[in-house]
């Protein structure tokens, strides 16, 4: 389980049957980026929580991973995928470049998503630039929301479907939120194929792309 209010976090990968992996802490604070090369600093979906900086304090001592995160697996890439952009989800302060993961360019997309799926997110972000409004998306993608708020995040997938995996987003409250990922082997690892929501849409069909066949 990835725990997003403090650190070391942790995975659990249930239902798979496999030990639990320690996943990167969540180190964000103002100015600081991640190891994955994207823009890190927190924007606003709404109504902010600020996490205290106290507890700032505590994930940035928290202790790294014993083995790398890699795209070996798919839940190693939805892993470093939602440490990197836990910050969305926690609240934090707003500075300038401010980057959401739909906000991200080509090269950090491409470390998470399929090449045309980066090309759909790429194409709503300049439509949204260039008529300064909402175009396709008006929700974080990886947290099915306007406004999350996540306290923790686990994953499932069942053996006989690896390229599927189920991201359960629990808030503060308590309140489970479920969101499922097409992923393909690619040659550079796992990637993000498609994201199906609970209304039964997708994110490539919501960007006005082709649903994932089998999906």
């Amino acid at each position: 389980m990835l725990n997003l209010t403090h650190g070391p976090a942790k995975i659990a990968r249930r239902g798979a049957g496999d030990p639990q992996n320690l996943l990167r802490s969540y180190l964000w604070s103002r100015g600081l980026q991640g190891n994955s090369g994207v823009t890190s600093h927190p924007t606003s979906f709404g109504m902010r929580r600020f996490i205290p900086a106290f507890l700032l304090a505590l994930t940035l001592t928290a202790v790294q991973l014993r083995a790398q995160a890699s795209d070996s697996t798919p839940i190693a890439l939805l892993s470093r995928l939602y440490a990197d952009f836990a910050w969305e989800a926690t609240g934090g302060d707003d500075g300038p470049g401010a980057k959401t993961f739909s906000d991200q360019p080509k090269s950090a997309l491409l470390r998470y998503v399929e090449p045309e799926l980066a090309a759909l997110l790429l194409r709503d972000a300049a439509c949204v630039r260039r008529s300064n409004a909402i175009c396709s998306l008006d929700f974080a993608p990886l947290w099915d929301s306007q406004d999350p708020d996540v306290a923790d995040v686990s994953f499932t997938h069942s053996a006989a479907r690896p390229g599927t995996v189920v991201a359960h987003l629990r808030s503060r409250t308590g309140a489970e939120t479920l969101v499922t990922y097409r992923m393909r082997r690619t040659p550079a690892g796992w990637r993000i194929a498609d994201i199906q929501y609970r209304n039964g849409l997708s994110l490539r069909t919501l960007l006005g792309g082709a649903k994932v066949a089998g999906s």
